[in-house]
């Protein structure tokens, strides 16, 4: 079983969705697997008995483990000793369970790293960009460090901690402010076995944080926001008064219009700052007033950071 945790660790599902196998293959691999999760890390079988188990021919059986055999997923020996499936001749099957010795075409499929979900990530550029709060801004390298040092609850790291899981902890701090995902793996450092289970499932545990941590003064939190629109507001106007002088043009003039009029004007501000490079003029404003956004999702839902603890 501890093979089959670390597959899993090692997110070998996401792997194998990304991996662009036919049905034959997919229901042998995963016939293969439940073997391994009983106990049977290999089986000796034909070509016709493995038909009447996963209901495919044959035929298409007999390709798809040659398939599956030269990406080394699966292992494969014959009562000849060779590595080829006769069709009347039993042989013995078993999976590979080390990812790192998959043979998969990365230029069709992508990498192993790339097999992770992240929340509002691409393969050329995040859709999203939230700009961490704080005035002391740490550098992403720093962050990634703070993170790995917290979810492995020790301050000095040594070269494998930062190689494992550098590239989930970066995923984590470019995506969400650092202090929120050191709060949460904070209260679920029991849980969170790895790095890449946060990041891929990171509705999940925040969720469930606001859940455990409910305690919440709706009135004083409805008056900073109320605070905070106004201050945005008040700092849009400024800037329309000074169109001229800035040299505006009529798009950044209708972004500053549409900001200090809107209702919710931090979630336009958020919108517009995802298009910043159409607005050269503004970039002062959008450094200046990004503490004020509010971050949310394409269907129009706000990112909710953590509640403090009292």
């Amino acid at each position: 079983m501890n093979k089959i945790n670390n597959f899993i660790q090692k997110s070998g599902f996401k792997v194998l969705s990304l991996a662009n196998l036919s049905q034959c293959e997919y229901s042998l691999i995963l016939y293969l697997l439940n073997c391994e999760a009983s106990g049977l890390q290999q089986i000796v079988t034909t070509s016709h008995e493995l038909s009447a188990l996963i209901n495919h021919n044959e035929e298409k059986i007999e390709e798809s483990i040659e398939e599956l055999h030269k990406k080394n997923i699966i292992k494969i020996r014959s009562n000849n000793n060779k590595y080829h499936v006769e069709e009347t001749d039993p042989y013995s099957l078993s999976l590979q369970l080390d990812l790192t010795k998959w043979k998969i075409d990365e230029k069709n499929t992508g990498s192993i790293d790339d097999a992770i979900v992240y929340p509002f990530s691409r393969i050329d550029e995040k859709s999203l960009q939230i700009v961490k709060k704080s005035k002391k801004e740490e550098s992403i390298e720093e962050a990634c460090l703070s993170v790995i040092s917290c979810f492995l609850q020790k301050e000095n790291l040594n070269e494998d901690d930062i190689k494992n899981n550098k590239s989930s902890a970066q995923i984590l701090v470019e995506t969400y402010p650092l202090e929120h995902v050191l709060e949460i793996l904070t209260h679920f450092k029991d849980d969170i076995k790895t790095l890449s289970l946060l990041a891929s499932s990171w509705e999940h545990y925040h969720d469930k944080f606001l859940d455990e941590n409910h305690e919440i003064d709706f009135s004083q939190a409805k008056k900073r926001h109320s605070k905070s629109d106004s201050s945005l507001r008040k700092e849009a106007i400024r800037w329309l008064t000074k169109a001229e002088e800035k040299h505006l043009s009529k798009d950044e003039i209708s972004i500053l219009n549409l900001i200090s009029t809107h209702k919710h004007p931090r979630r336009q501000l958020f919108w517009a700052y995802q298009a910043k490079h159409n607005y050269k003029n503004l970039k002062d404003f959008f450094d200046e007033n990004a503490k004020h956004m509010l971050p949310v999702t394409t269907s129009g839902s706000i990112i909710k950071p953590p509640s403090k603890k009292k």
